[in-house]
């Protein structure tokens, strides 16, 4: 997936070797002539998931639980046909497109080491922290599907 000058996903430079924005990345002045952003492997990049109608799972394996195993089984299918990448933590953010028409209630996360990323942004390749790279991996061919109903029931509240 390319993330890069397409103005429909809201792709912004953040510090090198850090999650840090240079500035204020959610304000609408810095958006209103967006037409892209060019991919700098000087810093490292961020997409902003609301502003681009898309929300992360963000998988971490260094704070899971028993449970979450057994969520990823559930999702599985879901999860691997959608556009991913890998993390610098060894994890992976899954992207679903959001329905524009739907006001969104997102819990905050759905078990220890899956959290649910919307109102703030996440971290892409070509990023690196510390040597880690965020990476492109199979499941980086695959469009971005919108959010299953499946997938949804466990990210919202009801």
């Amino acid at each position: 997936m390319n993330f890069f000058n397409d103005p429909k996903y809201k792709v912004f430079y953040i510090k090198p070797n850090s999650k840090e924005p240079f500035d204020k990345w959610n304000s609408e002045e810095k958006w209103k002539n967006y037409k892209g952003c060019v991919c700098n492997e000087q810093y490292n990049h961020a997409l902003w998931l609301a502003g681009s109608g898309l929300v992360a799972i963000d998988y971490d394996p260094r704070n899971e639980d028993s449970e979450t195993p057994k969520i990823l089984l559930k999702l599985s299918s879901f999860l691997l046909s959608t556009y991913s990448h890998a993390t610098q933590s060894g994890g992976r953010h899954y992207v679903f497109s959001l329905d524009k028409d739907f006001a969104y209630t997102f819990k905050g996360k759905i078990c220890n080491g899956i959290d649910i990323k919307y109102n703030g942004y996440i971290v892409i390749p070509p990023s690196s922290i510390d040597g880690n790279k965020y990476e492109e991996v199979k499941e980086s061919k695959n469009p971005i599907l919108p959010l299953p109903k499946e997938v949804e029931d466990y990210c919202l509240y009801r």
